[in-house]
């Protein structure tokens, strides 16, 4: 059913694995320095035996960054910057050429994550689509933390060494299209307690300079006393059940220790919801573990919108696009739509007006990355023709709020927003992309998933004791503003603008690469 291959550490000379690209290969070197020889100051970090040790090497690594113009956050301090981001723990990513996120309480960096205050991590698990093993090496280091680490990944993992504490292992899935797109980690420190991270970003340099990202971090959860059962610790959300289940589906033997963790793991401080997407063909109960109907699952028995005269719109917003159907009614209103419209009353309001945000050619010839081309949806022209009808729902990628505005969104995030802006009654926070294949659809022979996804839903009911996460300043001291990444009221596209799509940026390559050639010719 499901295929994994473990690269073996001894193969670290397989040229398949050290052919990594030129752009891997110059966003390394820019987020590194090229002064640095990385592989020297890791193999002295990994062979340090002891906390204080690291630390020294990692002290001394920070200097000579910032020495080459880097901003590095000073290890020890996330603990107090985590306590801040009570009740939601909702990140998002600090963005290189915007300062003024620098300073912001919700901004983090990837060192941050690992921070020294929240903990000495002795094993670590990555769930990715990309992974660039040496720059997450790399940011072990500037953490001072050296760990056991298991990496799955979908897609592509580059590195030209191996440690020995590293095992990777590359998820197959027999579908043609489909792919591990998750974004977790799962941390375990050396008092045997555990933290889960759930993000939307790669693990690479360009997902964490200069591209809109978001990440909810758990709270620490200790280990439960060896008497107790596997179900004890449970959070009110039934978190720990969602992702004990989840990483059982790979059937992989390395993940059996993770899944022992989670199970001896207290999760009764955690308050929202695992939403996760598995390939496969689901029928009856079982379905309501995944995908769009695990959302209406959650949202019909813990979520109730006030009695407004006029429906909450739905907002969508993600990075790229899948095969939507012919027409609106194809997927969209038949199962999105309801599944999102649910809530725990019967509502006579009818059905809600649909917003999408995605991030338009405008978007990107001002964004951050148009100038070196650092960001590519793979979203195609070909595949936008079939579904021209999506033109009147699309929005554009503003953040002006969050100093985000020129950071393309990698993000995705789907929620309901009152009709005057200032609430909203759920939040979702995932690695799926608006796509069947992410979050599932009705086939002859059932309903149908091809993606792995992974996310997070905020329901207030569990976390504020309210009906509604406010989202602007009301002046109100007991409930905090629910930081959504993106501005209010949306704004329409222009009518001369358009979706992105990977053909834009392939032709701004060709039209850069015919220009270096004509100046070498001529």
């Amino acid at each position: 059913m499901k295929q994994m291959n473990i690269q073996n550490n001894n193969r670290t000379k397989n040229k398949n694995q050290q052919n990594i690209s030129n752009h891997q290969n110059s966003s390394r070197n820019k987020s590194l320095g090229t002064s640095i020889n990385m592989n020297s100051i890791m193999n002295i970090f990994q062979a340090c035996n002891s906390q204080k040790s690291r630390k020294k090497i990692s002290e001394k690594a920070i200097k000579m960054m910032r020495k080459l113009g880097h901003t590095i956050v000073q290890p020890g301090e996330f603990a107090i910057k985590y306590d801040y981001s009570a009740p939601y723990h909702l990140f998002l990513t600090r963005i290189e050429n915007s300062k003024e996120t620098y300073k912001q309480e919700f901004s983090i960096t990837f060192p941050e994550i690992l921070d020294c205050s929240l903990g000495e991590i002795v094993y670590s698990l990555h769930l990715n689509f990309i992974v660039d093993v040496e720059w997450l090496c790399w940011q072990y280091l500037l953490a001072g933390q050296c760990t056991d680490m298991t990496i799955l990944y979908g897609d592509k993992a580059y590195y030209q060494t191996l440690f020995n504490n590293i095992t990777i292992i590359k998820v197959n899935i027999e579908t043609g299209f489909a792919c591990h797109h998750t974004k977790i980690m799962i941390l375990q420190y050396k008092d045997d307690g555990i933290r889960v991270i759930v993000s939307t970003a790669n693990l690479r340099s360009t997902d964490w300079e200069n591209v809109t990202q978001g990440l909810w971090i758990s709270p620490h959860l200790p280990r439960l006393p060896e008497s107790a059962n596997p179900s004890d610790g449970e959070s009110p959300t039934g978190f720990k059940k969602d992702l004990e289940r989840y990483l059982s589906k790979y059937e992989q033997p390395t993940l059996t220790q993770w899944i022992c963790a989670v199970q001896m793991a207290d999760f009764s401080k955690v308050n929202v919801f695992l939403i996760a997407s598995v390939p496969g063909i689901y029928q009856n109960n079982e379905a309501n573990f995944w995908g769009y109907k695990k959302l209406a699952h959650v949202l019909s028995r813990h979520v109730t919108l006030p009695s407004d005269v006029f429906p909450w719109p739905i907002v969508a917003q993600s990075s790229s696009i899948g095969k939507l159907g012919s027409s609106f009614e194809s997927w969209l209103l038949k199962d999105i739509i309801p599944c999102m419209s649910r809530e725990s009353t019967e509502s006579t309001k009818g059905q809600p007006e649909f917003k999408f945000i995605y991030p338009s050619i405008q978007n990107y010839k001002q964004s951050f990355h148009y100038k070196n081309l650092s960001w590519c949806s793979p979203y195609s022209a070909e595949a936008h023709s079939k579904q021209q009808w999506l033109d009147l729902y699309l929005h554009q990628w503003k953040a002006k709020r969050t100093e985000r505005d020129r950071a393309m969104p990698h993000i995705k995030s789907y929620t309901r927003i009152s009709p005057d802006l200032k609430s909203i009654p759920w939040f979702v926070l995932t690695s799926a992309n608006l796509s069947k294949a992410a979050w599932g659809s009705i086939k002859r022979h059932g309903y149908s998933i091809e993606n792995y996804e992974a996310g997070i839903i905020f329901v207030p009911k569990f976390i504020t004791k309210t009906t509604t996460f406010p989202i602007v300043n009301e002046n109100d001291p007991v409930v905090p503003i629910f930081p959504i990444p993106y501005d209010l009221p949306l704004s329409q596209y222009e009518w001369n603008d358009g979706p992105f799509v990977i053909e834009f940026c392939n032709s701004l390559r060709w039209t850069k690469w015919l220009s270096s050639t004509e100046k070498v010719i001529f």
